[in-house]
């Protein structure tokens, strides 16, 4: 593909996204750029180790013996 073939496929890019970003709702790169950070934030908050030493054990609950399992 010579410079014409580049050239013709570089117009047409530029020709589509133009045609879609004054038909649709495209949003910016600052928008996207804040929405990525707001995201990151999010995740770093929800996931993040606390920061106590403390150790969580969760408590396990005692196992139900149906009528029918009773030892004797």
């Amino acid at each position: 593909m010579g410079i014409i073939g580049s050239t013709v496929t570089f117009m047409a890019g530029s020709a589509f996204g133009v045609y879609l970003c004054q038909n649709y709702n495209v949003p910016t790169f600052n928008q996207l750029k804040e929405a990525a950070i707001l995201k990151a934030k999010y995740l770093e908050d929800t996931y993040a180790k606390s920061k106590s030493n403390k150790v969580v054990v969760a408590a396990q609950p005692e196992p139900v013996i149906l009528d029918d399992q009773k030892q004797q």
